[in-house]
């Protein structure tokens, strides 16, 4: 583990260094001292999320998990997600990090397979918190019925695809998506080897549901995904609440998605993007609904 360690080290050393090279050292230090205080909330608001996903993820891990190991896995998940924000492709490589930095204490398939629940149950509560705020959409902005029940619909399916994965995952998840695989190309790598340990690892998923008992920790798990990121969305938007009064008060269309899902898209650039594209939804937030000054 020490030699993963020190890849881990240095690949991470090396990707913020591209970053600060990218953004700019000066202009990141002076736009961190601009911020103030306010940064250190932001730091404070990100340890505090993580602290509670962790316990979410832990809960889920089917192996005596020793209160000693919490930090542990604290980190990992840090790793694990921070590796995974680099870029789309990193993403699978940040999951499979945090089996890796925690098999020292808990087994890899073990490990993996609590990665693949706490995915699974972090993108089912993303998708539930959505739903919230398309609800809530319907009595805070003035958005035209047919968009707003066309986005509630597209979301319902959404719903419905993960149903049928936590459905999968019950029966052997992994198997499945590999037998989505032609034959020629899977006889290629897969002996029987390889297939043991892909039904370990079916196994090991399969595990949180295989009770009431066991599938209380997924519920568990569900609630902390979703009242961590519940009550942090909620923060940014009521935190900037104040600086897009002083802003335009149309809409556009980033601007309400984000709205319904608690975050605030404001920025210039943000308008910038979505100019060309928000022409034919000129709607404004029905608590800012005024009548321009005539020139």
């Amino acid at each position: 583990m020490k030699k993963y360690r020190a890849i881990f080290i240095g690949a991470g050393v090396l990707i913020l260094a591209l970053l600060f090279y990218g953004f700019g050292v000066q202009k990141t230090i002076d736009d961190i001292l601009a911020m103030g205080w306010r940064f250190w909330i932001i730091v404070g608001i990100f340890l505090f999320n993580n602290i509670f996903m962790t316990i979410g993820w832990k809960v889920l891990i089917n192996h005596p998990v020793r209160p000693s190991y919490y930090v542990q896995l604290f980190l990992a998940r840090v790793a694990g997600d921070s590796t995974s924000s680099v870029n789309a492709m990193a993403s699978a490589a940040g999951e499979a990090l945090k089996a890796i930095y925690i098999k020292d204490v808990i087994p890899f398939q073990t490990g993996l397979a609590s990665v693949v629940l706490d995915r699974t149950v972090h993108i089912l509560s993303n998708v539930l918190m959505m739903l919230t705020g398309i609800f809530i959409s319907f009595f805070v902005l003035n958005i035209p019925l047919w968009i707003s029940v066309g986005t509630l619909a597209a979301f319902m399916l959404l719903l419905y695809t993960m149903m049928v994965v936590l459905n999968k995952q019950r029966q052997g998840f992994v198997r499945y998506l590999l037998t989505r695989v032609p034959g020629r190309w899977l006889d290629r790598f897969m002996t029987d080897k390889r297939w043991e340990k892909v039904d370990t690892l079916d196994g090991e998923i399969a595990f949180v549901f295989s009770s009431r008992e066991t599938m209380k920790s997924f519920y568990y798990s569900l609630a902390i995904h979703y009242l961590s990121g519940f009550f942090f969305q909620a923060w940014r938007y009521t935190s900037s609440s104040s600086s897009r009064a002083t802003r335009s008060p149309s809409c556009t269309p980033c601007s309400c998605t984000s709205s319904a899902c608690f975050s605030p898209a404001s920025s210039s650039s943000c308008r910038r993007t979505w100019a060309p594209a928000r022409a034919p939804f000129r709607w404004r937030c029905a608590s800012s609904a005024t009548t321009p000054p005539s020139a």
